[in-house]
C-alpha cells in the first residue's frame, strides 16, 4: 500500500486535534506517529470534563413531572367517565349459532 494513503488513513482515525496538527507536518509516517504520541500525552493532561447541574435544571424537570402527572390524571378520570357513560362499552362474546336459535324460540313463546 502507498504511504500516502495509509497516512491518510492513519490520520483520519486520529482525534481531530491531532489531524489538525499533523495535516501540515511534511514528515514520514514514523516521524509522524512520534510527533502524534508526544501531542497525545501532553494534550490528555489537559483535557478535563465536568458536568454542573443548575438548580435551574432542576427546578424546569421537577415543573414537568408535576405537569406530566397532572396530565395521567386527566386521561385517567375521562376513562372513567367515559366508561361509566357507555360510551366504551365492554366486549360481549357473540353467541354461537345454537344458543342464537334457542334464544330466537324461546321469544316466541
Amino acid at each position: 500500500m502507498e504511504d500516502g494513503i495509509l497516512q491518510t488513513l492513519w490520520l483520519q482515525r486520529l482525534p481531530a486535534n491531532l489531524q489538525q496538527i499533523l495535516s501540515v507536518c511534511k514528515a514520514s509516517l514514523d516521524e509522524l506517529a512520534l510527533i502524534a504520541d508526544k501531542i497525545h500525552e501532553v494534550s490528555v493532561c489537559n483535557l478535563i470534563a465536568a458536568r454542573v447541574e443548575s438548580k435551574l435544571d432542576q427546578v424546569e424537570l421537577d415543573a414537568i413531572k408535576a405537569e406530566l402527572a397532572d396530565l395521567k390524571n386527566i386521561v385517567k378520570k375521562l376513562s372513567v367517565f367515559q366508561y361509566s357513560h357507555g360510551r366504551i362499552k365492554p366486549r360481549r362474546r357473540s353467541l354461537t349459532p345454537s344458543r342464537r336459535y334457542a334464544k330466537k324460540k324461546k321469544c316466541r313463546v
